[in-house]
């Protein structure tokens, strides 16, 4: 049975990222759009790699 997306680790991972991708500029750590779009993919394959279940983006 697939899992609701509100409990996926990659669909968290992004929302995460989003936020920090936003918020740099407030904390003074700013990095390259180049090295941001590296490091998350990395980090998007590797938990793709662990993810098990399928999900629904609703009901």
């Amino acid at each position: 049975m697939a899992k609701p997306i509100t409990l996926s680790r990659t669909f968290w991972l992004n929302v995460i990222a989003l936020v920090a991708i936003v918020l740099q500029d407030t904390f003074g750590f700013v990095i390259t759009p180049e090295e941001q779009m590296a490091i998350l993919a990395v980090v998007n394959i590797f938990v793709r790699l662990l993810t098990k279940e399928e999900i629904r983006l609703c009901c």
